[in-house]
């Protein structure tokens, strides 16, 4: 269904020199629909695609609601993807990167594309990473 749109009008009549103009008033806000729209049952008919940033990815958020990863180094460098999370994890272990136990998968990926810039030589093997 559309948005409704609603208007209203002023009439504009002479203007009184001793008291300012009248100030149309503002169009009334569009209602929603009454009653509301039935959603379709679970599952059935709809997909919904986001893209987010993660800057401080929990561990819930990378379980929950990642499906795919598309992961940058420092200036947009593209290391993964677009790819689903678990080739993601794969890939890093072919170059010979292993998720340590308990730990966030989505916070170790961002720690392992991520360069240090307080120490020089931490940058470079950063970097070479």
């Amino acid at each position: 269904s559309g948005a409704d749109l609603v208007l209203s009008a002023a009439k504009v009549g002479p203007v009184d020199p001793v008291s300012p103009p009248a100030q149309p008033s503002p169009p009334p806000l569009p209602l929603p629909p009454w009653p509301p729209p039935k959603p379709p049952p679970s599952g059935v008919g709809r997909s919904l695609v986001v893209a987010a940033v993660l800057h401080q990815p929990s561990s819930g958020a990378w379980r929950e609601a990642v499906d795919d990863v598309l992961l940058l180094a420092p200036g947009g460098r593209v290391v993964f993807g677009p790819g689903p999370k678990r080739a993601a994890l794969a890939h890093f272990l072919r170059l010979g990167h292993a998720l340590p136990p308990e730990t966030n998968p989505a916070e170790w990926l961002v720690d392992l594309v991520s360069v240090s810039t307080e120490d020089p030589a931490a940058a470079r093997a950063d970097r070479q990473r």
